[in-house]
């Protein structure tokens, strides 16, 4: 989105959001900036029902949107800076698709993977995925661990982040699910 113009009458490239809109594919994420605007809704239920049915994964806008609850109702994830009633139009111009955009004042590039939930969006360049999808595996299993220490009354200084005196530990535990016994947590502060 750019701001709109006066002497602008026609879109200069045609209507690029709905063909944007009716071009999403399974899996895809919409990502739009509208330049931090929380004053005119740039998308709401029309074009959330058309993102959904196409089987896209989600909308992020660095903007405000409205009609969210028919969102959650359709189960299609939205996040925006805000939520306002007001259209976008003659204020902002949907101006080119499929390019590079900031959102949140981070580059997103077309192929860019987003890690998106209620706590906040992540940018993942394309070519990182697949490396930091190693680390994230080897993550899971390290917090599976810390939580079960924290659930079995471990001290946060023994259990995360995980220290290196537990890491040995940690084999033990994915291969048999048993927590370590005092003894062993102290044996293993030695050893390091």
């Amino acid at each position: 989105m750019l701001p709109d113009r006066e002497d602008l009458r026609a879109p200069v490239n045609g209507p690029i959001n709905r063909g944007l809109y009716d071009s999403m594919e399974e899996g895809e994420i919409l990502v739009v900036d509208a330049m931090g605007r929380t004053d005119k809704a740039v998308l709401g239920d029309m074009m959330f029902s058309r993102i959904s049915a196409c089987k896209a994964a989600a909308a992020i806008v660095d903007g405000a949107v409205r009609d969210v609850a028919h969102a959650r109702e359709k189960q299609f994830p939205v996040f925006a800076r805000a939520q306002c009633p007001e259209s976008y139009m003659s204020w902002l111009r949907p101006w080119e698709k499929d390019v590079p955009v900031q959102c949140g004042g981070v580059l997103v590039m077309p192929g860019d993977w987003v890690l998106a939930d209620a706590d906040g969006q992540v940018v993942i360049p394309a070519d990182v995925v697949h490396e930091l999808l190693a680390r994230v595996e080897e993550k899971q299993r390290s917090d599976a661990f810390s939580q079960a220490l924290l659930a079995a009354g471990y001290p946060l200084d023994d259990a995360y982040p995980l220290p290196a005196h537990m890491k040995r530990l940690l084999a033990e535990f994915e291969a048999t699910g048993a927590i370590p016994r005092t003894e062993q947590v102290r044996e293993a502060r030695k050893e390091v």
